[in-house]
């Protein structure tokens, strides 16, 4: 399956929802009428909850939305998610998986520091702010 043809599947999949689950990917993907190695593909997928894009990821690995491309939106939405997979992948998930997984991560953290270099750092989240 090419990325196009993942991204078009994801889409039907994920209308009107942010974030799913791979139970209800494979409910969605069967009443769509998706092809059977794609539903094969979705029941392989470590429970948790799944972006768009992380789906995108995890079900195309090395392929997927460059975050550059993201919504500052879905740039937040997409970390949130992988922060909400990641005890579950390094529990569950193969050594591909997690390797994946960090790679998407630090990706999505990159875009969002050369979006926002001057963000407000909390004193409480450096060493000298900790001590006091």
């Amino acid at each position: 399956m090419s990325a196009t043809t993942i991204a078009a599947m994801l889409d039907r999949i994920f209308a009107g929802a942010e974030q799913i689950n791979p139970e209800e990917m494979h409910r969605r993907a069967i009443l769509a009428e998706l092809p059977p190695t794609f539903v094969k593909a979705i029941d392989e997928l470590p429970e948790g909850l799944y972006g768009r894009a992380e789906a995108h990821e995890a079900l195309d690995p090395g392929q997927g939305i460059d975050p550059a491309e993201l919504s500052e939106a879905d740039l937040i939405r997409e970390m949130e998610s992988l922060g909400q997979t990641r005890a579950d992948t390094i529990q569950h998930g193969s050594w591909p998986a997690l390797a994946r997984h960090t790679t998407r991560m630090m990706e999505l953290e990159n875009e969002y520091l050369r979006r926002h270099p001057e963000r407000d750092i909390d004193e409480r989240r450096t060493r000298e702010g900790a001590r006091r």
